[in-house]
C-alpha cells in the first residue's frame, strides 16, 4: 500500500464526464507531401463492427496494444455506484474480447470481472472510476482505477502466467478528494539511455490532486503495484494525456497553464545530478498559444488538450476552441479542432494549424496520436450542425466520429485527409461539455439536471515508417431524444476496421 503526503491547499480541477464503448481499427495511410496545407480526398475506409463486450455497460474505456499487435486491452468504469472497472483482453488481434478477473471462476457464483482487493484491504475494493492502462516491453500490463476521487486501485497482468497483482494508492492528508483524471506514461526503451543508470521499465504516474491538493502531481512505479511520490508538482488549469521520450525518459504533458486559454505543455524531467534515479523532478511550462488567439472567447475545455509524439521526437498538441459566445455561422473558428508541432527539446512551437473542415463543422472531444515522422492522426466528434451551441442547444443534431490523418505534419506544407469514420451516428442532441461533480456513468451516479456527455477517447496506435497506422477510438451509446423527449438508447458497440492500401 502507498501513501501520498501533500499540502492541503484547494485548487480548481475539472472532472471527466460520460460513457463510451471502444471502437478498434485498422487503416492504411499513403503519404503525401504539398506546398501549403492542403486538404486532399481519403484514400481509406472502414468496416463494420465487432462486439467487445456485450454484457457490461462500462464508460470512458481506454485501449492499447502490446508489442506484436497480438494482445488488445480495453478498460473503463462501471461505475462509482458499483465500486468496480472492467478490463478486456483480446489475445487474437482485437477479434474476441473477455474480462479480465483473478482467481479464476470456480463457480457461476463468481464474477468474471473481479480485480481483487490488494492485500490487507478489506473488501468491498474500491474502483469504478477513471481507468489507465500502459503496456512494458515484456508485454506485462500496468492498470490504474480510479474510486471517487478517494484512491487508485493499480494492478499489473502478466499475459504469459495469466497472473494479477493489485496494490492500493491513497492518500492520508487529503481527506476525501485524493485523486482525479490519472495518466500513464511508460520509459522502457530498447536501449539504455545514456546517462542513465537506474532501473527500468519505469511506468509514470500522473494525476490532478483533486479540490482538497496542491496541484498536479507526478509518481513513478518499478512494479506496477508500488508507487513512490509525489516527486514533483505544479500548478496548472486543465490536464490532458502524457506522452513519454524513451531517449531520455522525459515526460511531456497536455495543458492549459495559467487559464482554460492558455495551451501549453508541461515537460517533466529527472534530476541530471541523480543518474540512478528515475523520479521526475523538474516541470517546465511552456506556452504555445492562446484559444482566444484563434476564437475570441473560447477556451479548451473540451474536454482538454491532447498530446502525441512521432517517431522522431516531434511533439504535437491538439485543442479544441470551445465557445459558450459564438458558433461555427458567427465565428469560423468556434468549435474547431487545431494542432501545432515542436522538435525536440519542445519549447519552440509552431503557429496552430486548422484541422477540423466541413461537413464537420462544429466538433468536441480530441484525441490524437502519431507515428513515422510527421505522420499525426486526430480523431473527434462533428456535426454538420454550425448554427446552435453544441453544449447547450439540443435541435437533435446527428454527431459523427471524424478522422484527419496528415502527413508533412512537422512542417510548414501538412496533408490533411479528414474522413467520417462510422457509418450512422454516434450521438443526437447537445454534447454536455460542462464541468460534472462526478463522472455519468451506466450504473453510477448522475447529478441530475445534468446532460449526459458520452466520452469519446481514442488512441491511434503504431504508426510505421510505411505508412500504416493503426487507430482504435471509442464509440458512446448513442442516445437520441425523440420528439417527445424519450431517450432511447441505441447500440453499443466495439468496432476493428481494416483496409488495404
Amino acid at each position: 500500500m502507498t501513501r501520498f503526503r501533500h499540502p492541503r491547499t484547494p485548487v480548481r480541477r475539472l472532472l471527466r464526464t460520460a460513457a463510451s464503448f471502444a471502437v478498434l481499427s485498422l487503416i492504411a495511410v499513403p503519404g503525401a507531401r504539398v506546398a501549403g496545407a492542403a486538404r486532399l480526398s481519403p484514400k481509406f475506409s472502414f468496416s463494420s463492427a465487432v462486439v467487445v463486450d456485450p454484457t457490461h455497460a462500462y464508460g470512458e474505456p481506454d485501449v492499447k496494444i502490446a508489442a506484436g499487435g497480438t494482445n488488445w486491452y480495453d478498460s473503463g468504469p462501471w461505475g462509482t455506484g458499483t465500486q468496480r472497472s472492467i478490463w478486456n483482453w483480446s489475445s487474437d488481434g482485437g477479434h474476441t474480447f473477455h474480462s479480465l478477473h483473478s482467481p479464476a471462476v470456480s463457480s457461476p457464483a463468481e464474477s468474471d470481472t473481479t480485480v481483487p482487493c490488494p492485500e490487507g484491504t478489506p473488501p468491498p475494493c474500491p474502483g469504478g472510476g477513471d481507468t489507465e492502462i500502459s503496456i512494458d516491453r515484456s508485454g506485462n500490463v500496468y492498470y490504474a482505477d480510479l474510486a471517487a476521487l478517494v484512491t487508485l486501485k493499480v494492478a499489473t497482468w502478466n499475459p504469459v502466467t495469466h497472473s494479477m497483482a493489485t496494490g492500493l494508492i491513497l492518500n492520508g492528508d487529503q481527506g476525501i478528494n485524493g485523486f482525479d483524471r490519472q495518466w500513464f506514461a511508460m520509459w522502457d526503451p530498447p536501449v539504455r539511455p545514456a546517462g542513465y543508470s537506474g532501473p527500468l521499465p519505469v511506468n509514470y504516474l500522473d494525476y490532478a490532486e483533486a479540490v482538497a491538493g496542491c496541484c498536479q502531481a507526478a509518481a513513478y512505479s518499478l512494479d506496477g503495484v508500488n508507487y513512490t511520490g509525489p516527486t514533483v508538482e505544479y500548478s496548472i488549469q486543465n490536464d490532458g494525456p502524457l506522452v513519454i521520450d524513451q531517449e531520455t525518459g522525459t515526460v511531456l504533458q497536455a495543458v492549459a497553464i495559467n487559464d482554460l486559454t492558455d495551451v501549453g505543455v508541461a515537460i517533466l524531467s529527472r534530476d541530471p545530478a541523480n543518474p540512478s534515479d528515475p523520479a521526475l523532478k523538474n516541470a517546465q511550462l511552456v506556452h504555445i498559444t492562446d484559444t482566444d488567439s484563434q476564437s475570441p472567447g473560447s477556451n479548451t475545455r473540451l474536454l482538454f488538450p491532447v498530446i502525441a509524439l512521432d517517431q522522431a521526437d516531434n511533439a504535437y498538441m491538439v485543442w479544441g476552441t470551445r465557445n459558450d459566445g459564438a458558433t461555427q455561422s458567427t465565428d469560423h473558428n468556434a468549435w474547431q479542432i487545431f494542432y501545432s508541432y515542436a522538435a525536440k527539446p519542445w519549447t519552440s512551437w509552431s503557429a496552430p494549424v486548422k484541422l477540423s473542415s466541413g461537413p464537420s463543422n462544429q466538433n468536441v472531444m480530441p484525441w490524437a496520436t502519431a507515428g513515422a515522422d510527421g505522420r499525426l492522426g486526430v480523431v473527434w466528434y462533428g456535426t454538420n450542425d454550425s448554427t446552435h451551441n453544441p453544449s447547450t442547444e439540443d435541435v437533435h443534431q446527428a454527431w459523427n466520429v471524424y478522422l484527419a490523418m496528415v502527413t508533412s505534419a512537422d512542417t510548414p506544407a501538412p496533408a490533411i485527409q479528414q474522413i467520417n469514420v462510422a457509418r450512422h451516428p454516434m450521438h443526437y442532441g447537445r454534447r454536455a461539455r460542462e464541468s460534472q461533480p462526478g463522472g455519468l456513468l451506466p450504473g453510477g451516479d448522475r447529478p441530475p439536471g445534468r446532460g449526459r456527455g458520452h466520452h469519446l477517447q481514442r488512441h491511434l496506435e503504431r504508426a510505421d515508417p510505411e505508412g500504416a497506422s493503426h487507430p482504435g477510438w471509442f464509440r458512446g451509446p448513442s442516445r437520441s431524444s425523440g420528439r417527445h423527449g424519450r431517450e432511447t438508447e441505441r447500440g453499443h458497440r466495439a468496432v476493428r476496421d481494416h483496409c488495404d492500401r
